[in-house]
């Protein structure tokens, strides 16, 4: 988690406001889906990651979603 968040504040600066950024990039996380509940920025079906693993930024990343499910024991 501390090098995905040193990887994003490294390429942009957070602030109190949602922003939207046409950047391709790859994103790995444990996904979740969750209820809307008016948030900003949520995904069309409710999916979540908790917690965001990696991430990078750039060319290259593509547009394919690839997701891998592990059913808990």
């Amino acid at each position: 988690m501390q090098k995905a968040r040193g990887a994003f504040d490294a390429t942009y600066t957070p602030t109190g406001s949602f922003q939207t950024a046409n950047v391709p990039l790859t994103v790995t996380g444990v996904g979740f889906f969750g209820f809307e509940h008016g948030q900003t920025g949520v995904a069309p079906n409710g999916t979540e990651l908790h917690s965001v693993l990696d991430i990078q930024f750039g060319a290259g990343s593509g547009s394919a979603v690839r997701l891998s499910w592990t059913t808990p024991h």
